[in-house]
């Protein structure tokens, strides 16, 4: 049974996954296409390779394609975004996360981290996932441009500005960026016992 924060969580969460799965693929298509291969070969090289493998190698080829500098800061800026939220998509889907006061979410490696000193938690709102859910939207489509070396300004018309806007989601800071201190031992401990009361 989900609780009233939980119901919003799951269907903002639903949609980020979605989003991600999109521009992941997206990422994976481009590929072909920076490279300037058959889609047959361009699978045989990447195969299944994870994007965080992918984005460096996409760098290194149109740095030798001669891509101009302002294109490839454009991918830069795609895939530098991309792997920020990448991190957050990890942290999330695999430490899971748990509703505190004040429509927060804490998530962390408590389940998993080998001793107290090796702790990393991270608190985050439903705000952070729409706004990451908004950028990954957006990458997809300034993927295909950057891929297809298509003027922005005839892609994207009057919504070139809104495309090319700052993006949205921040990277997130951790909450014990010193968890070794005896305090933040107790402080762990405390949130451990309270997550569990949640299963």
């Amino acid at each position: 049974m989900a609780y009233p924060g939980q119901r919003a969580y799951f269907y903002a969460l639903g949609q980020f996954i979605h989003a991600y799965a999109k521009a992941e693929a997206f990422v994976h298509f481009s590929f072909a296409v920076f490279s300037q291969i058959e889609q047959n070969m361009a699978m045989a090289i990447k195969g299944g390779m994870r994007i965080s493998d992918l984005m460096p190698l996409i760098r290194r080829i149109i740095a030798l394609r001669k891509f101009a500098p302002a294109e490839q800061k454009e991918v830069d800026s795609i895939f530098t975004q991309l792997n920020l939220i990448s991190e957050f998509r990890d942290r999330v889907v695999h430490r899971g996360a748990d509703p505190q006061p004040g429509n927060i979410f804490f998530s962390s490696n408590m389940a998993t981290m080998k001793s107290v000193e090796l702790a990393e938690t991270y608190t985050f709102t439903l705000k952070d996932i729409r706004n990451a859910t908004s950028d990954l939207q957006r990458i997809v489509l300034r993927v295909v441009c950057a891929c297809h070396r298509i003027d922005a300004k005839i892609f994207f018309g009057k919504k070139k500005r809104q495309m090319f806007a700052p993006w949205r989601y921040k990277p997130l800071q951790p909450d014990n960026p010193h968890p070794q201190h005896p305090s933040n031992a107790a402080r762990l401990k405390r949130q451990l016992r309270a997550s569990q009361r949640t299963l």
